[in-house]
């Protein structure tokens, strides 16, 4: 009832519909995001190893640095400027090309950089096979245009696109993985599926909103990148920070060490990713009425404890589902970071869904860059000597740094300006 009442405060009949449309749908993606890893997880460590699973997690925790290059903040900016220009077909038709150029531009620039690392030092050219492939599925996948779909409140296409594209992943995983040695066709089944997501994506967005993929324009592909740099730069330094840390454990741990980190990791994100539901769902409307962000915050915070407390209760059954034991330490780890769920809503309230839409740009960027080189120069002091444990405080850490922060110039800024 409470629940509810909140989103009657924030929205009316109409909007209140296009919101539950486009939550649903958000829904839908994310669960699937939320039920494939529950049922691959358990199935590739079993199929493949830990140790092996492993080598794929270190293979991805790789090519995520050249992601989050290519995503370079898009998905915030972009969904901003055209949820603001929803009623100007023009104006969003040149968001779209010009934003997916610059995404084009980026991947191949990281390609090529790829490819020279690749080739000029051995470590990676052992497994090139595996890298080059994880690569390009995380190349198409921040490719995808997800922003164009969010800005213009139309994300039933989204889940059309990945229910679609997922079933294509499971039904490949499953025929093609089943021994240690087709650990290969793990990242060729992401490909796959990242690819039909693009071109579905580009097909729905011609057809249904009649915007065609039109010829480049370097000079205003600048401008994109030049106007988008505050955020990337606040996107990308968190990011790298997360990424380094699995990376680290493998350089001086072992496969297994960072198999379970990274287990452990993404059974949180997939809770936290019911907050990147509604947090996607409420950033287009909440540019447009902001008078409504105060019962956003109390839906965001509420459903956060409610889902840390979850976690901390059910992490020995977790545990159980995923890797059918336990008397290993996973359960551990995830009661540890079950109050990452809370400071992840936190960061979602404060900062994406806040100081965002306030143009906040600058202030977004030294808050990450700053917070996150610090933890990041720090977890190559202790998790070569602490191990798993440091790695995830860490993580707790840069969490809270950012939290705290975001909470701070919120209430900064409401007081200055009354917004709220």
């Amino acid at each position: 009832m409470k629940v509810r009442y909140l989103l009657s405060k924030i929205a009316d009949h109409s909007d209140k519909k296009k919101l539950l449309k486009n939550f649903m749908a958000l829904s839908v993606l994310r669960g699937f995001e939320f039920i494939v890893p529950i049922i691959t997880l358990p199935y590739l460590i079993r199929v493949l190893g830990i140790e092996t699973y492993g080598l794929i997690s270190f293979a991805l925790a790789f090519s995520l640095y050249f992601g989050f290059v290519i995503q370079y903040g898009f998905p915030l900016t972009a969904t901003r400027e055209i949820a603001r220009n929803q009623d100007d077909l023009m104006a969003v038709s040149l968001i779209y090309i010009n934003t997916l150029w610059s995404s084009i531009f980026l991947s191949l620039f990281c390609l090529l950089v790829l490819i020279l690392i690749i080739f000029n030092v051995g470590f990676f050219e052992v497994d090139y096979q595996l890298y080059l492939l994880t690569f390009l599925y995380v190349a198409f996948q921040n490719v995808f245009p997800i922003w164009f779909f969010q800005g213009m409140e139309k994300m039933k296409y989204i889940a059309y696109i990945n229910v679609l594209t997922k079933l294509v992943f499971l039904i490949g995983l499953f025929v093609f993985v089943v021994e240690e040695r087709d650990y290969i066709y793990v990242p060729l089944m992401q490909l796959v599926m990242a690819i039909l997501n693009v071109v579905f994506a580009v097909y729905i967005i011609k057809r249904q909103f009649k915007i065609g993929f039109g010829l480049v324009n370097v000079f205003e592909v600048k401008k994109v990148l030049y106007a988008n740099f505050s955020v990337f730069s606040s996107q990308i330094m968190p990011s790298i920070f997360n990424n380094t840390l699995p990376f680290v454990l493998g350089l001086y741990t072992n496969n297994s060490i960072v198999g379970m980190y990274t287990a452990a990791v993404r059974i949180v994100d997939a809770v936290n990713s019911i907050g990147f539901v509604i947090s996607n769902t409420f950033l287009p409307h909440l540019t447009n009425n902001m008078l409504k962000f105060n019962a956003f915050k109390k839906i965001m915070l509420s459903i956060s404890f409610f889902l840390s407390l979850a976690v901390f209760l059910l992490a020995d059954v977790i545990e159980g589902l995923v890797l059918g034991e336990t008397d290993s330490d996973l359960g551990y780890y995830l009661q540890y970071l079950s109050i990452n769920v809370i400071l992840t809503f936190s960061i979602l309230i404060f900062s994406t869904n806040y100081l965002v839409i306030m143009n906040k740009d600058r202030l977004i960027r030294n808050v990450a860059v700053s917070c996150s080189s610090l933890f990041l120069f720090v977890s190559f002091v202790f998790v070569p000597v602490y191990g798993i444990w440091s790695a995830l405080t860490l993580l707790m850490g840069l969490k809270f740094s950012m939290a705290v922060i975001s909470f701070y110039y919120y209430k900064k800024y409401n007081a200055e300006f009354g917004v709220l």
